[in-house]
């Protein structure tokens, strides 16, 4: 009996820990995946990268809204004046600045996660961000847009 005893006492701890889990996992099985160990870096990750690629599509949408006009008003007014549209400066300075942040936030999910859905989330916000700054970048090249400032 005393030897029984001494030798539980020395478990390793990967197995205490392996039936400890599965003791929880056995008593929690009804229960949504968030129980499970990790689970929350996960769930962090994956909505960080939800969140992400809904202000890349945010994003996308008003470039693309921009570029539109831009076409609209040169299609429009083709050999007068007006051509082209005014962009704000402080517009096209925080969409830069908000752009690159949330690259490298994506980019460092990509990194630390080991999530495959949420590498794949971190994969295309940023390429959808990348592409986003891109259009932005011509548009602001092109002679259809004029800077102002306020």
């Amino acid at each position: 009996m005393m030897r029984v005893l001494s030798t539980v006492g020395k478990m390793p701890a990967a197995n205490k820990a392996s039936q400890r889990d599965t003791k929880t996992a056995a008593s929690l099985w009804f229960s949504c995946l968030c129980w499970r160990r990790y689970m929350p870096m996960k769930f962090l990750y994956r909505s960080l990268t939800l969140v992400i690629l809904f202000i890349g599509f945010i994003q996308l949408y008003g470039v693309g809204e921009r570029i539109s006009s831009a076409l609209w008003r040169l299609y429009k007014f083709y050999g007068s004046n007006g051509e082209g549209i005014t962009v704000g400066t402080s517009m096209a300075l925080i969409t830069y600045v908000v752009s690159i942040c949330l690259i490298v936030v994506s980019g460092v999910i990509y990194k630390k996660s080991n999530d495959s859905i949420a590498l794949a989330l971190a994969r295309l916000s940023s390429f959808i961000l990348l592409f986003g700054l891109l259009l932005l970048t011509l548009l602001l090249l092109s002679p259809l847009a004029y800077f102002y400032s306020r």
